[in-house]
């Protein structure tokens, strides 16, 4: 009896080992290399983004859609396995506290969670004042998801412009020979 509970404490700590190391195994770096990858390859501009990286804002509203909404089935993302759900939900988790850090990239300015309440907290929508400040669009970009190998991700990107003004989409990207090439998208809207 003893020797049985040992073994599944044993195999319990192994298998929570192994799940804490894929997690670490994506880092901010990680981050910040696709996010240039896009600047640089895709047709990705971003001249100002939003310091906080989000999923469709919905998604995080707890009285609408959950954070696993897009990872639950949706039918663009089986082609990846349930591991790399997993591993993707993970992240998710481990990231609830990452910003995206001033200076990361030249031609982007990062702006923080504080100076865009001025612009629009409290259901303020103060394009004018925003646009005094800024010139170009708020852009908004997720973490991105990696699977396991870090060959693909999951990321939602969107750009506001002022009332019924923007677009966003949830695009997969794979990792070509060091280049990160979109290859799917959904969820996609317009205004």
């Amino acid at each position: 009896m003893l020797r049985t509970a040992f073994i599944f404490f044993l195999l319990v700590s192994v298998k929570i080992c192994c799940a804490q190391s894929k997690t670490s195994k994506v880092t901010e770096q990680d981050y910040y290399d696709f996010f240039n990858s896009l600047i640089e390859h895709d047709s990705i501009w971003i001249k100002n983004l939003s310091e906080t990286p989000f999923f469709p804002s919905s998604i995080f509203n707890s009285d609408s859609i959950s954070p696993e909404y897009y990872l639950d089935g949706h039918s663009k993302l089986k082609i990846f396995s349930g591991e790399d759900i997993a591993f993707m939900r993970q992240q998710l988790d481990s990231s609830k506290n990452f910003l995206w850090q001033e200076n990361f990239h030249t031609n982007v300015v990062v702006i923080s969670s504080k100076e865009l309440d001025k612009y629009f907290g409290k259901r303020k929508l103060r394009w004018d004042k925003y646009y005094k400040h800024h010139e170009g669009v708020l852009s908004s970009i997720s973490i991105p998801l990696f699977t396991q190998d870090m060959t693909e991700c999951v990321v939602y990107i969107a750009h506001s412009c002022g009332g019924p003004c923007g677009g966003g989409c949830v695009y997969i990207y794979k990792n070509v020979n060091g280049r990160w090439i979109r290859i799917d998208q959904f969820n996609c809207w317009i205004s």
